[in-house]
């Protein structure tokens, strides 16, 4: 098969979003939800429900009794791929000036690569947004001296995810919006837990200088630091053409629940080991597209994916903090 300039920009624009994916933090809910890969654009995932799984009281009975037995049931929730994608345009005398392909059309992929993740956690914020089991602060917004976050989040735990708090929390996340953040981290609450605390030096968006916090909250929770999440996502969210207008899609938000009742499905990239049934890594997701149009190039950036919380009895949003 022949070679031509739109193979080799394809493929060179293909390695570097592959780099990107495979060295970086890709989207939010790429940290946050269970990945799941699936071929097909639609379908069903299997899951039992909390009322199935909640262990009973079912007594103590005479020596010799026939043992009580119990017929578990099995439901699903249907999933239903969207496709994600951003682009640009480049004229063929700018990709000469370009240095072999890979410099600014690097950082033009980036760009494209961050409006379709900042897509994808947009739709995921609204999912967590949506939950139906709400715990309200108890007194009032956790920005002011009086309020009991700390009883607040407790409580709510304990009411409705008691296994979060329990078991050990191990498969329970806790997605915590950057406003939040700021407000526990300076709330008097916390204060006395993280005033001495010797942070990591790490600047990412799994802890860094929320390092403390993220302790404290494991500390009242028990659910693992490295299962807390800061939710930092800013964008632009002026209509197109507007003056710049920086936004946070996880504000005032605090939510809880278990990552396995928590799916990302998303289809795998054709020709790659995940998508013939193996194994897959952050760089087999991720399709990167290239069309030319005489002197004009389009190249495209996509995922397809869906969200899909299961059992509703596995999460608990926080309101009025």
């Amino acid at each position: 098969m022949g070679v031509d300039n739109s193979t080799l920009l394809r493929q060179t624009a293909q390695d570097i979003v592959n780099g990107m994916n495979q060295d970086g933090l890709g989207a939010f809910p790429d940290l946050v939800a269970d990945k799941v890969q699936k071929a097909a654009l639609k379908g069903t995932l299997p899951r039992r429900d909390s009322k199935d799984t909640m262990p009973r009281d079912t007594g103590g009975h005479a020596v010799g009794r026939s043992p009580g037995l119990r017929h578990h049931e099995m439901a699903s929730d249907n999933y239903d791929m969207l496709q994600y994608d951003d682009g640009f345009t480049v004229t063929e005398q700018e990709l000469i000036d370009l240095s072999q392909y890979r410099i600014d059309m690097a950082a033009y992929l980036e760009t494209s690569r961050q409006n379709v993740n900042i897509a994808l956690s947009a739709d995921f914020q609204a999912l967590l947004g949506a939950e139906t089991n709400t715990a309200a602060a108890g007194n009032g917004a956790w920005s002011a001296a009086a309020s009991t976050a700390v009883l607040d989040i407790q409580d709510g735990i304990k009411t409705n995810i008691p296994e979060a708090m329990t078991r050990g929390g191990s498969d329970y996340v806790v997605v915590c919006g950057l406003q939040s953040a700021l407000e526990l981290n300076r709330h008097e609450n916390f204060l006395g837990m993280t005033a001495n605390f010797a942070g990591s030096g790490m600047s990412d968006n799994i802890g860094g200088e929320f390092s403390a916090l993220r302790t404290k909250l494991t500390n009242i929770t028990g659910i693992p630091s490295a299962n807390i999440y800061i939710g930092s996502d800013f964008y632009d969210s002026a209509n197109e053409g507007a003056a710049l207008s920086v936004a946070f899609l996880y504000g005032d938000f605090f939510w809880v629940g278990k990552r396995s009742a928590l799916k990302f499905a998303e289809q795998p990239r054709r020709g790659t080991a995940a998508a013939a049934g193996g194994l897959a890594t952050p760089d087999q997701f991720g399709l990167v597209t290239v069309k030319q149009d005489h002197n004009v190039w389009e190249v495209v950036y996509m995922r397809t994916g869906d969200f899909v919380r299961q059992d509703t009895q596995l999460g608990v949003r926080w309101t009025g903090i």
